[in-house]
C-alpha cells in the first residue's frame, strides 16, 4: 500500500463485485482521492462512515492530568478533523454526490467557521470541479 501504482494496478485488477475491491479502497481512500478517482473511493466509504468519522472527531474529549500539552493536542485533533471531512467533501463533490458534500461540508463550517477551514475545504471543491458547491454555507 506504500506503491500508489502498484496499489491502483491491483485495485483494477479486482471484479467490482469482490469484496476485496471495497476493503482496498477504504485503505487506498487517499491514493484514489488524489488520483481524482472519487467514485472508486467511495467504494471503500459511505457518507454514513463519513459523517459518523466527522462526529466522533467533533466530540470534546477530556485529557487526563498528565497529558502533555493538551492545547497542542487539541489542534492536532482539530486539524486533523478538518482535513479528513475537507478530503471527504471532495470525494462526495467529485462523484457527483452534492447534496451529501454540502451536508458535510455544513456540519464542519457549523462547527468551525474560521477562514483557514473555509479555504482548506474550498480548495478541496475546486479540486473536485464544485468550486460554488461552498456557496450559501
Amino acid at each position: 500500500l506504500k506503491e500508489p501504482a502498484r496499489t491502483l494496478a491491483i485495485f483494477d485488477q479486482l471484479p467490482a463485485e469482490d469484496r476485496r475491491r471495497s476493503t482496498l479502497a477504504m485503505t487506498a481512500f487517499d491514493v484514489l482521492l488524489e488520483t481524482q478517482r472519487y467514485a472508486d473511493a467511495l467504494q471503500g466509504r459511505s457518507f454514513v462512515q463519513m459523517t459518523q468519522q466527522f462526529e466522533r472527531g467533533a466530540e470534546e474529549r477530556p485529557f487526563t492530568a498528565n497529558s502533555p500539552d493538551p492545547e497542542r493536542l487539541r489542534k492536532a485533533q482539530r486539524e486533523y478533523l478538518v482535513s479528513s471531512t475537507a478530503k471527504h467533501v471532495e470525494a462526495l463533490a467529485g462523484a457527483e454526490k452534492l447534496e451529501q458534500a454540502r451536508t458535510l461540508a455544513g456540519k464542519l463550517l457549523a462547527l468551525d467557521h474560521s477562514a483557514e477551514t473555509r479555504d482548506v475545504l474550498q480548495r478541496h471543491v475546486e479540486r473536485a470541479g464544485q468550486a460554488d458547491l461552498l456557496k450559501g454555507l
